[in-house]
């Protein structure tokens, strides 16, 4: 059944926006189908209001285990609000970082910490699969470099071996997410590996 609420426009399914807006609920979505993610902890708002200390304990444990991690908010878009590696350094860093992200009371319901992969983009680019239903179209392929706008692209023949090993991965997502749309099309997809 295709969502019709928004007049002539077309939009996913209700849970499946749900699903990608929520971004504790997408790795855990993933993780429960045997999908690689990195590994992530998720903290609510509500949690970390209840126990702060053991919160704040929690993620600092977390913070060294892994070296390097991101904090990323629930409902964050455009790198709002994202916590760097830098600013978990510290325990104190990890209590401001918190502290700042919960301090208005209706933004964010939660947060996800996620390691820092230290290779990310160094060793295998970072790439977005585009795919009209389930039909690939195109990739837009980025590596990491000292320029502050990177070097987005869009694939070519030389990105064959990274592409072939994404598009594997893909398919395994667009397999997981196809049950939300019960038959009807999906239309755009994009997959970032």
């Amino acid at each position: 059944m295709i969502d019709t609420a928004g007049g002539d426009k077309m939009f996913p399914p209700i849970k499946y926006q749900q699903l990608v807006y929520d971004k504790c609920a997408y790795y855990k979505f993933f993780r429960e189908r045997g999908i690689n993610t990195a590994p992530t902890v998720c903290i609510s708002r509500k949690e970390y209001n209840a126990k702060k200390a053991s919160v704040i304990n929690k993620i600092w444990s977390k913070a060294q285990e892994w070296k390097e991690m991101f904090g990323k908010p629930v409902h964050g878009t455009d790198s709002g609000d994202v916590g760097r590696p830098w600013d978990f350094e510290n325990k104190m860093g990890v209590q401001k970082y918190m502290a700042n992200v919960f301090s208005s009371p209706n933004r964010y319901p939660a947060i996800v910490f996620q390691k820092f992969m230290v290779d990310f983009e160094l060793n295998f680019p970072q790439i977005r699969l585009y795919y009209l239903g389930d039909k690939y179209h195109h990739s837009i392929v980025e590596w990491k470099t000292p320029y502050p706008n990177g070097t987005s692209r869009l694939s070519k023949p030389s990105d064959a071996k990274f592409l072939s090993k994404a598009k594997t991965f893909a398919k395994k997502v667009l397999k997981a997410v196809s049950p939300f749309y019960k038959g009807a099309p999906k239309y755009l997809t994009r997959i970032d590996v």
